[in-house]
């Protein structure tokens, strides 16, 4: 009596990466200059569509989190 809708299904790929690549919204401010209230509007005109608002993020729960490789790009980039 075992159906596929109760076979086990296999976990969604999820990046992984490690503590250290991880950079919370307070390291990122000091790197950028920018404020974390600053960082947040960035990441709502991200999910909003404008890819070019602040470096990338990921949700790790409820908690935010930028790629450190991210990060040095942006800054990077807005140096020119």
């Amino acid at each position: 009596m075992t159906e596929d809708k109760y076979a086990a299904k296999a976990a969604q790929a999820v990046p992984s990466f490690s503590t250290d690549e991880l950079l919370t919204p307070s390291q990122v401010a000091e790197r950028t200059g920018h404020p974390t209230t600053v960082l947040a509007q960035y990441r709502v005109r991200q999910k909003r569509g404008n890819a070019n608002a602040g470096p990338d993020f990921i949700h790790v729960g409820r908690a935010v989190f930028y790629p450190r490789s991210a990060v040095e790009a942006y800054v990077a980039n807005r140096r020119g």
